[in-house]
């Protein structure tokens, strides 16, 4: 009985000081974000430039033109890429079914590949 007792008088002391390390690693943490807030809204209210003394004229504003959307079928190289792909399948005797075409952006994944093989 009393190895029990003395087994759960570690534990607790255990935990409790594992518990309180914890408490002071969280608090310094956050103590050290409002410091380096406070530190960065110094600067910006330093680096912010004074109101200019004389107003220039007012300029119209130049209307803004947007570009339309690039249409993916005037990508030369596409359409090229697309048509030799359908010529090399037209080759065997299956029948081809598009069911979507959308432009892929894989470079993070070409980035993880080079970092794997490499």
């Amino acid at each position: 009985m009393a190895n029990f007792l003395s087994s759960l008088l570690v534990m607790l002391l255990g935990m409790l000081v594992v518990f309180t390390g914890l408490i002071i690693l969280i608090g310094t943490t956050k103590l050290m974000s409002f410091v380096i807030k406070k530190m960065n809204t110094k600067k910006e209210k330093k680096a912010a430039a004074p109101a200019p003394v004389a107003a220039a004229p007012a300029q119209p504003a130049a209307p803004v033109i947007e570009e339309p959307a690039q249409d993916p079928m005037a990508d030369s190289q596409l359409v090229a890429a697309i048509s030799a792909a359908l010529m090399a399948f037209e080759g065997n005797n299956k029948r081809l079914v598009v069911r979507s075409v959308r432009r892929a952006n894989n470079w993070a994944g070409a980035g993880r590949q080079e970092s794997i093989n490499y």
